[in-house]
């Protein structure tokens, strides 16, 4: 159930940008949204509903029959997303964001940073899944302020983790974000797991 909703957050995400890039982040654009849905492929349905939910969110607005706008609101949340990848945005977290910075084999953790495309060396994807489910049954252990994003972090990983071709790149930045949140957090159990896990996505070559 939790991963239907991080792969519907991807793709309201993803069609944002989509609608953003073609306006050139501009209000007075209209965008055919026929060839932004035939792209989702097989898909098609999803990709209604997600331009139905960016609508009634106030981040898109229907114009004439088969076109979208975006609102002040939709540029602010793209330009934030982009300006702030490393953060969430009011309706995407920050594995949502990071996943979509990763499609093409890199994450970036701060605006203007350099992006490396790297390949995998020597990960055992079932250690990683295995503190994984460690972390997963513990995160209610965690302040509710610290629960909603360590557990976006932790499916992110997991998702990723369970891809075709995982992006281990992708995988210790979340990794590394979740430590800070255990920290704060004062969970020292949780802390010596993310360390495991940490240790577990090994390191790359450019």
């Amino acid at each position: 159930m939790r991963d239907s909703i991080v792969e519907k957050d991807r793709m309201r995400y993803r069609l944002l940008r989509k609608v953003f890039e073609a306006a050139n982040g501009s209000r007075c654009t209209d965008v055919g949204i026929v060839d932004l849905i035939a792209q989702e492929g097989q898909a098609h349905d999803a990709a209604e509903d997600a331009l139905l939910y960016l609508i009634d969110e106030g981040l898109l607005e229907e114009r004439s029959y088969g076109s979208v706008n975006l609102t002040h609101r939709g540029i602010v949340e793209v330009e934030q997303s982009r300006e702030q990848p490393a953060r969430p945005t009011p309706h995407f977290t920050l594995a949502v964001i990071q996943h979509f910075h990763g499609t093409v084999g890199a994450v970036q953790n701060a605006s203007n940073s350099t992006a490396h495309v790297v390949q995998n060396i020597g990960l055992d994807v079932r250690v990683v899944l295995d503190l994984v489910s460690e972390l997963r049954s513990n995160l209610p252990a965690l302040p509710p302020s610290a629960r909603q994003e360590a557990g976006d972090l932790v499916e992110g990983l997991a998702s990723e983790a369970r891809a075709a071709s995982p992006n281990v790149t992708r995988m210790r930045a979340f990794a590394n974000m979740l430590a800070p949140i255990m920290k704060k957090a004062g969970t020292a159990a949780l802390q010596e797991v993310v360390k495991r896990l940490v240790a577990a996505i090994p390191a790359h070559i450019a």
